[in-house]
């Protein structure tokens, strides 16, 4: 099986942040402060060079004022829909 971090399913969770990272109109830089990282940090996640966790993902999401559980609603949705990608 291949890593996580590899798999359709975790590309596409990184796509729904970045997502809700620009629909809050946030830079990378913006939402990196608010969680005391760098912008680096964020890219790096971004671009799927750094594996998120659970615990960050919780944090993003409250910096970017977006409810963890309708997040996670989203996403799932997003991977159950013909037009996911």
């Amino acid at each position: 099986m291949p890593k996580t971090i590899h798999r359709a399913e975790y590309r596409q969770l990184i796509r729904k942040l970045r997502e809700a990272r620009e629909q809050a109109g946030l830079t990378q830089v913006q939402l990196a402060r608010g969680v005391r990282k760098r912008q680096t940090w964020l890219s790096d996640i971004e671009i799927g060079t750094r594996r998120l966790d659970v615990i960050e993902l919780r944090d993003l999401c409250r910096a970017m004022d977006i409810d963890f559980i309708d997040f996670l609603r989203d996403f799932e949705r997003s991977l159950v829909s013909p037009s996911r990608r």
